[in-house]
């Protein structure tokens, strides 16, 4: 009934996306007494797109298998495992460079999450959440030598996701693995096994239909600190006096870290503290590092402390006044420090009395590696990817820019709902110099922003410049749990500190915006990756640094009907079949396809 309403035509099959709206009443009155006329008006108000809370999700305990297509690759059977029906692993395919693999999809529509609805009202864009408890099971009889129950000595399980009719997908594993090819001791694809013989998260992706598969991203979890020096000084905030990375020397393979220089003078002390080390849920650890050391022969003093520095009091392992210039591996026992969060602290100090010979002290790939009790059985593994266009900006300010947003091209004239909150690399929204990117959904798809260009938020006197515009990518982050959780909850997304995940409770969720984690909320902690491979983009971030990985090797269509599984899970490896999956769950938000005027009744 709306007058200016125009007739519209809706084509057969197609996806017709239902808004929230407020229906308003008003009340117009003409006149006094006897003789007045009254009007009511109705209007709808669509409601915000994006609104908080409007996720949608859907659990599968696995009491049976209707949520899923057959199996792509081995089978699997719903079976009572530790008192409780669990989707398990009963046999294997083999797949190319994999001889023992197995894949179940999920189907593309579940009652409460519409994957296809929620891709088609993003603008051809899908993000959600995803998880799955990852369970081991003993009572397959086991390959000798590789599978002692309950947990395999080779195994890789997980999630599948953007997965395609063509077995294109990215995944994320728990995943043990080794890289001898002759014979192939684990049936799992080396190409996927970064690291030989270590518990770790891998992120991987799978393409040429489900033929090619390599490695993007990976945790050691045997280990809580490394630093290969090669990523520059960030984890290392407490940098003082001559300490500075070098390439003069090195272990591997480029950098190092120095104190001193080619010619040193006078007294000098300078201090090289790490970031906060958590040894929480550890049953030993180790700190492992490379050091040269070669000091002026008529230095008076050359002391080079090695310490552990907890609740703000140094504990000296050693100090080493000697010179060696060669490379020496040092190891130290932490035990002492199990169920702390430390720092390690290098404390050098030289008093060099002629110009020969001062280079003094280097140090190159420091580890603090040990049983961190992982895996843990039914541990969790989650992923959250955000399919997005995006800018890169600067000069953003004087106001934050927030999820929600609509943002508009001062130029082109191009628009689009902000995805999430922007992520800061640099500089604050109050001095008007941050720097980051914007995700963003609903985009004008017939403009684009212009590099470079102002955009703006509408209603607000917050602008940022342009420094890239991308169209489509998917913006990946991996998180994980445990049964037992660690500590206590401090409402840390990075640290080991957490709740218990416990197979068959309630199902948790990370918090969209990281300023939401708290101790009532933490559940879960972000994985900070490792290593990442040179084909995808580790993504800068302030306050989710090296957890963010970027790739668009593999994304939903852009166009026509969305009808492929993207979501499964896998195995691959000997232990494939001690393996049993619980507890999925996917969680979605189907958005309005853009602004829409009040409609008047």
């Amino acid at each position: 009934n709306a007058p200016t309403m125009t007739s519209i035509t809706v084509d057969p099959n197609s996806n017709n996306v239902l808004q929230k709206l407020v229906r308003v009443n008003v009340t117009g009155t003409y006149g006094l007494g006897e003789v007045a006329t009254r009007r009511e008006l109705i209007y709808h108000v669509p409601l915000p797109s994006g609104s908080e809370g409007e996720k949608e999700s859907f659990i599968d305990t696995f009491e049976d298998k209707s949520n899923w297509e057959g199996s792509t690759w081995g089978t699997h059977e719903v079976q009572t495992i530790g008192g409780d029906k669990a989707l398990k692993v009963t046999g294997t395919s083999s797949v190319t460079d994999a001889p023992k693999a197995s894949l179940i999809a999920l189907k593309g529509s579940l009652t409460g999450v519409n994957l296809a609805v929620a891709h088609r009202s993003a603008g051809y864009l899908l993000s959600y959440d995803a998880q799955v408890k990852i369970g081991f099971d003993g009572s397959t009889t086991p390959v000798q030598g590789f599978d002692p129950p309950p947990i395999p000595k080779y195994y890789a399980a997980g999630i599948s996701f953007r997965l395609d009719n063509n077995n294109n997908s990215y995944g994320l594993s728990f995943l043990r693995g080794s890289n001898n090819t002759d014979p192939l001791p684990d049936n799992i694809d080396n190409n996927i096994v970064p690291e030989d013989q270590k518990n770790l998260i891998v992120l991987w992706q799978q393409t040429d239909s489900g033929t090619s598969r390599k490695w993007l991203a990976y945790k050691d979890m045997q280990s809580r600190f490394t630093d290969d020096m090669e990523s520059g000084p960030g984890k290392w905030p407490t940098i003082q006096d001559l300490w500075h990375q070098t390439t003069i020397l090195s272990k591997t393979p480029d950098h190092s870290w120095l104190f001193g220089q080619i010619y040193t003078i006078g007294w000098n002390r300078g201090l090289l503290i790490s970031d906060p080390i958590d040894l929480c849920g550890a049953s030993s650890a180790s700190l492992n590092f490379w050091t040269w050391r070669s000091t002026d022969p008529n230095t008076s003093s050359r002391f080079k402390g090695i310490a552990i520095r907890k609740d703000g009091v140094d504990t000296v392992l050693e100090i080493l006044n000697d010179d060696n210039p060669s490379w020496q591996q040092k190891s130290y026992d932490l035990s002492a420090f199990l169920g702390a969060t430390v720092e390690i602290v290098f404390d050098a100090r030289i008093d060099s009395l002629t110009t020969i010979n001062a280079e003094s002290w280097y140090i190159d790939d420091v580890h603090i590696e040990g049983d961190f009790d992982f895996p843990i059985n039914e541990s969790t593994l989650l992923v959250r990817v955000k399919e997005a266009a995006s800018i890169e900006f600067k000069i953003g300010g004087p106001n934050p820019i927030e999820d929600g947003d609509q943002i508009v091209g001062q130029t082109s004239g191009a628009t689009g709902i902000v995805d999430g909150a922007p992520l800061l690399e640099s500089g604050t929204w109050a001095d008007s110099n941050a720097v980051g990117i914007i995700t963003i959904k609903n985009r004008s798809e017939s403009i684009a922003f212009q590099t470079p260009e102002t955009i703006y938020v509408t209603g607000s006197d917050t602008t940022a410049e342009v420094s890239e515009f991308r169209t489509k990518d998917n913006y990946i982050q991996a998180y994980y749990g445990d049964p037992s959780g660690w500590g206590i909850a401090d409402g840390n997304l990075l640290d080991y500190q957490r709740e218990a995940n416990i197979r068959g409770g309630d199902i948790h969720w990370p918090p969209d915006e990281v300023d939401d984690w708290a101790p009532d909320n933490d559940y879960f902690t972000l994985i900070q990756w490792d290593a990442v491979d040179p084909s995808v983009v580790s993504v800068p971030s302030n306050d989710e640094p090296d957890a963010i990985i970027r790739t668009n090797e593999i994304t939903t269509p852009s166009s026509g009907t969305f009808d492929q599984p993207e979501l499964g899970l896998h195995t691959f490896g000997h232990g494939s079949t001690n393996i049993y999956f619980d507890d999925f769950a996917v969680q979605t938000e189907t958005i309005s396809t853009g602004a829409v005027t009040p409609i008047q009744e």
